[in-house]
C-alpha cells in the first residue's frame, strides 16, 4: 500500500516511497511497538481476544509514530495508517469468516457468525 500512494512530508513536499524507504519504516516500527507493548502489560489482559486487540492498537500507534519520525505530515501519516489498518482488519475478517463461508451461502448468517 505504501508503494502506491503519494505521501506528504512535513515541509509540504510530496513523494512516493521506494522499497528502501518502506524497509526503513518497517525497521523503525518494531522498536516503537516494543516500547508501547511494555506500557500495555498484555499479560494482565483476561483473554487472547483482548490481547490481540491491544496488540493491533500497539502496531497502529507504532506505525503512526514511525511515519511521523520518517518526516511525514500528520495528515499523511494518519491517512497511511488508516489504509494499512483497513487492509489488516479486512484480512483478519476474511480469516475469521472463512468457516462460515464453508458452512452457508446466506450472507446474513455469515455476517452474524463473525460477530
Amino acid at each position: 500500500m505504501l508503494e502506491t500512494r503519494t505521501l506528504e512530508q512535513v515541509d509540504g513536499a510530496t513523494l512516493r516511497w521506494l522499497s528502501d524507504e518502506i524497509d526503513l519504516f518497517l525497521e523503525s516500527l518494531e522498536p516503537q511497538a516494543r516500547r508501547l507493548r511494555l506500557l500495555a502489560d498484555l499479560g494482565q489482559l483476561p483473554s487472547v481476544s483482548n490481547r490481540l486487540m491491544v496488540e493491533l492498537a500497539i502496531y497502529t500507534a507504532a506505525a503512526y509514530r514511525a511515519l511521523l519520525n520518517a518526516g511525514l505530515s500528520r495528515a499523511s501519516a494518519r491517512s497511511a495508517v488508516a489504509d494499512i489498518g483497513w487492509d489488516v482488519y479486512a484480512l483478519l475478517f476474511r480469516l475469521n469468516s472463512l468457516p462460515f463461508h464453508l458452512v452457508t451461502q446466506d450472507p446474513g448468517k455469515r455476517l452474524r457468525g463473525t460477530r
